[in-house]
């Protein structure tokens, strides 16, 4: 809870970083970058994201890591309100983490993917992508990811007008 705190760390660790390998503070960045965003700072949010995918491609490594800075910069993206380039984010990054073959980071992007849907005003794309992902995360015992899915779902739910299944699955959340 201590944000002032985790930010000057972040920054430490990338001037030190950046300072010993060109590519070494992108994990603080795309960190730094969720955390901007925690605080509504979202275009600060987007370029410090920006900055570490740019930093993760050269390598050629890393792939799990590069798809979380990319999941990062979609959820800056549909923060501003650019929906439609949140999207292209999203798919992005579904598509990359389906060739990983990483079942639970294809199941973080259904829901990233369903909760845009949510709000574009297409909840009838939503359930679709987060029945699967719930299945997924509960597998893993993924709780807090299977939480926040089933609450995902029940605002899907409540909003096609679907009242008691949404009561089930926000009880089951």
């Amino acid at each position: 809870g201590n944000l002032l705190d985790a930010e000057k760390i972040y920054q430490q660790v990338i001037e030190s970083e950046a300072f010993l390998d060109l590519s070494g503070p992108s994990y603080a960045m795309y960190r730094l970058a969720d955390l901007e965003l925690a605080q509504g700072q979202t275009k600060k949010a987007q370029d410090l994201a920006t900055q570490a995918i740019d930093l993760i491609r050269p390598t050629h490594g890393g792939a799990q890591y590069l798809t979380v800075a990319m999941a990062v910069l979609g959820d800056a993206l549909m923060a501003q309100g650019d929906l439609a380039s949140a999207r292209q984010q999203y798919q992005q990054t579904l598509e990359t983490r389906q060739k990983l073959g990483d079942q639970y980071l294809v199941a973080e992007s259904q829901v990233s993917l369903a909760e845009l849907s949510l709000e574009e005003g297409h909840p009838e794309q939503a359930e679709p992508l987060l029945r699967p992902a719930i299945a997924q995360f509960e597998r893993e015992k993924e709780d807090p990811d299977a939480t926040g899915a089933y609450i995902s779902l029940s605002r899907t739910l409540l909003t096609e007008g679907r009242l008691e299944e949404a009561r089930k699955a926000i009880r089951h959340a």
